[in-house]
């Protein structure tokens, strides 16, 4: 599952690289829950075909990773917003100073969103 999870986080960065074919079958497996089978029937090639065309989608998604590391550097910014945010919660404010922290969690909140 965690592996899924991460196969399709690298291809919300990286699927541009992929070839058109790379990129439907690798959608069809992982996103859709297609069987490799199920795969190459819609494609026409063998079972094999589709296990060696998705590994090569794999490969290249990996590689990207490897030299850019964006999927890493969300995972690091989703990490430090969440710990920003619990950390918020335990502050104590005045009242005039709950403006500003109601604007900072709702900020935040925001950046998450768009991570």
């Amino acid at each position: 599952m965690k592996e899924l999870m991460h196969i399709s986080m690298l291809m919300d960065y990286y699927d541009y690289f992929l070839t058109d074919k790379q990129r439907e079958m690798m959608n069809l497996y992982y996103e859709e829950d297609y069987s490799l089978g199920e795969i190459a029937a819609m494609h026409n090639i063998s079972r094999q075909g589709a296990y060696d065309s998705i590994k090569k989608g794999e490969a290249i998604l990996h590689k990207y990773e490897q030299h850019l590391g964006l999927v890493k550097k969300q995972k690091e910014l989703d990490k430090k917003i969440n710990e920003i945010q619990k950390n918020l919660t335990q502050l104590s404010v005045s009242t005039e100073q709950q403006s500003i922290l109601a604007t900072i969690t709702k900020l935040l909140g925001e950046l998450n969103e768009l991570s």
